[in-house]
């Protein structure tokens, strides 16, 4: 199996041991590099983009959430964005070079709806890429949410404009060759595959503490 670096060390390092645990039988070699995803010397693949031939089968995995995030001290140097056209004043930037020169932001907040014509500081089509310049305080980052979950809970990062969504990130496909597609070995992979990186790639869902109810004792006389 072949997936991009970025993915695979944040979305399979925890599958993987799993998929051993519950497929003993089923030998699995991992290699976490782009190039080996265009040589095609693989049984299955994780990529973004699917070839548009007939060799191979393709099986949709999910679309990373998307968020927009920047550095405390961006934000402290740049000020802090209210509304989505404020983003005009900023430095984006974005995950696809091939909408520059302008690239328009669609954002949603309940019923209403705002699209942002910007002109991105920086565009590249390597999610690593973009979230170490946005890590740097380059800009405000278009990224997968799931690269951004350890700097927001650490507070190197913080949201920006957060009760806006922004449309999910690229999605993500498992590919296998079109001869592989009765193999027993490969169908239990991707299946799995499709099962785990779902959840994998969902907003995580914040814990509230339960309310607390006072008991008789706290209204006691004394």
């Amino acid at each position: 199996m072949v997936a991009d670096p970025t993915y695979g060390r944040v979305l399979l390092s925890p599958l993987v041991p799993r998929f051993l645990e519950a497929f003993a039988h089923v030998p699995l070699e991992v290699a976490l590099d782009a190039e080996q995803l265009t040589e095609g010397a693989w049984d299955v693949a994780i990529r973004t983009r699917p070839p548009a031939d007939g060799t191979t089968r393709q099986r949709l995995l999910g679309a990373p959430p998307a968020l927009l995030c920047a550095t405390p001290a961006y934000l402290q140097r740049r000020g802090q964005p209210e509304r989505p056209d404020d983003l005009r004043g900023h430095d984006l930037l974005t995950p696809d070079a091939a909408l520059l020169p302008e690239f328009r932001l669609l954002l949603e907040r309940g019923t209403q709806r705002a699209e942002v014509p910007l002109r991105p500081k920086l565009a590249v089509d390597d999610p690593a890429v973009l979230h170490a310049a946005t890590a740097a305080g380059l800009g405000v980052g278009l990224l997968p949410e799931f690269l951004c979950r350890q700097g927001l809970a650490t507070g190197r990062l913080k949201a920006v404009l957060s009760e806006w969504t922004v449309p999910p990130a690229a999605a993500l496909y498992a590919l296998y060759p079109a001869a592989l597609e009765s193999d027993p070995r490969v169908q239990q992979f991707v299946d799995f595959l499709a099962a785990n990186i779902v959840p994998a790639l969902a907003l995580p869902v914040p814990v509230r503490p339960p309310p607390i109810h006072p008991s008789t004792q706290d209204f006691a006389p004394h």
